[in-house]
């Protein structure tokens, strides 16, 4: 009877540790997508306009609307961006 619960508790764990590795990605190449808050606030913005927008935690950020993807995004100030790389403004100013 201990040798069922143990397998059923295993077999439990296994299966619900499957599901959270399910969760799709945002985009099919495993790329995350901005939240739909920094999307918004560029929505009736050009690029370079300076908006803040507050995220799904609650906290308030200042960004800029940028141009990701063909999509105008509001990007925080000092974000590193994908892959840690920085925004390409920052690479042109020189550290």
């Amino acid at each position: 009877m201990k040798r069922v619960i143990v397998v059923g508790v295993c077999a439990s764990l296994l299966f619900l540790s499957g599901l959270a590795l399910a969760q799709k990605p945002s985009k099919g190449n495993g790329e995350r997508q901005p939240p739909k808050e920094a999307i918004t606030a560029c929505e009736s913005q050009p690029e370079g306009a300076a908006v803040s927008f507050t995220t799904p935690r609650g906290d308030t950020l200042s960004a800029t609307c940028t141009l990701l993807d063909e999509q105008l995004v509001a990007v925080p100030e000092g974000h590193k961006g994908r892959g840690g790389k920085g925004r390409p403004d920052e690479a042109a100013q020189g550290d």
